[in-house]
């Protein structure tokens, strides 16, 4: 089977969303029309296409390379990453070609709330109309798809009540290979470890609030970033203002995580919307206990007070003292970053995904 993927991911989360699929047997050939190539993969070539500032042109350029590329490689199925644009382009091609398409709606319930407008999507951020106009199509794009994959329950409820059959969804989160993603201990150098594409929705801002608690109960703390966004230089500028730059590191990418999570004693997140973040499972993979809002699918991964912590959404307060209490409380903190570990084996890995993947096919392929 050759399938053609619409989507605009970094390289580790392709690299996590491709591997359990080539796995199976039955993949031929994958053509990935990205923002960026990926990592090398056996069966896999990258077309990439150019970033534009303008948002008009550079969803319409993607969109003619798509539906150029869906009709030089007449792919037996288009899988889009995403709803808002890619899922809408996904279907466009596949009308032009007659061929079947599945959307993966990996950003969690937002996607179809707003037209999408509620993510990070630069056009429908500039003109918020346009998401409004989009809403009401979304479901029907959905409707349409031979198939599409949530990351976890709370999407796949989402998308039921926007009226898309729940026989046709199928939770698929990420995975890793956890003989990369494992434990590790070392020497704590970071109390505190964020993973985060530097976006809004991510809501940085909400973690320097928390680092600002926890300095008053933890004067030496020490709180690594890793990733890179639009926001870079904001939250520099943020970090500087707030007199905090003796105890947040911004780190920049890391192609390779691990050594940051090994050497970390909790992973924070601060979202305002999720899926399920691949960031949560590598960092519970590596016997990293996770706090974060309970937002999207991260019910799926993190049981509250076994394998890490889950707080209300937007309320500051709760996660500085969930991070509190786990710096403070070590054997807790062990506790919880075994059964983290424990957690990913049991559900989150390469083969779970390859396993799911075999299901897709038999009933939908």
């Amino acid at each position: 089977m050759r399938l053609l993927v619409l989507g605009s991911l970094n390289p580790n989360l392709i690299r996590a969303k491709l591997e359990p699929l080539l796995a199976c047997g039955w993949v031929e050939r994958v053509v990935w029309l990205g923002r960026q190539a990926g990592p090398e993969l056996p069966k896999v070539a990258y077309e990439t296409v150019p970033d534009e500032p303008a948002p008009i042109r550079r969803s319409l350029h993607y969109l003619l390379r798509a539906l150029a590329a869906a009709r030089r490689e007449r792919p037996d199925l288009i899988l889009a990453y995403n709803l808002v644009p890619f899922g809408l382009y996904a279907r466009l091609c596949a009308w032009t070609i007659g061929r079947p398409y599945a959307v993966a709606v990996i950003g969690g319930p937002r996607e179809v709330e707003r037209g999408g407008g509620r993510l990070d999507n630069r056009l429908l951020t500039r003109w918020p109309l346009v998401g409004r106009a989009l809403a009401p199509l979304l479901p029907g794009v959905l409707r349409g798809a031979r198939f599409v994959t949530t990351t976890g329950t709370a999407t796949r409820d989402a998308l039921v009540a926007a009226g898309v059959p729940g026989e046709r969804i199928v939770p698929l989160p990420s995975a890793v290979d956890p003989a990369r993603f494992h434990p590790s201990p070392r020497p704590a150098r970071w109390d505190v470890l964020t993973l985060a594409r530097l976006i809004r929705r991510k809501r940085l801002d909400r973690l320097l609030d928390v680092v600002e608690r926890l300095r008053a109960r933890h004067p030496a703390l020490r709180v690594a970033v890793a990733g890179d966004g639009p926001l870079r230089a904001e939250l520099a500028a943020e970090v500087a203002r707030r007199g905090l730059g003796d105890a947040v590191d911004l780190l920049g990418w890391r192609d390779d995580v691990r050594p940051l999570l090994w050497e970390s004693r909790v992973m924070v997140l601060t979202s305002a919307a999720e899926g399920l973040p691949l960031s949560m499972i590598e960092a519970m993979g590596c016997g990293v206990p996770c706090v974060a809002p309970a937002v999207g699918d991260s019910a799926d991964l993190v049981q509250d007070g076994v394998n890490g912590r889950l707080v209300p959404p937007d309320d500051d307060a709760a996660l500085a003292d969930a991070v509190d209490a786990l710096l403070r409380d070590e054997a807790a903190r062990a506790r919880m970053a075994a059964a983290a570990a424990d957690t990913v084996r049991a559900g989150f890995t390469t083969a779970h995904a390859t396993q799911r993947w075999e299901a897709i096919r038999a009933r939908f392929l």
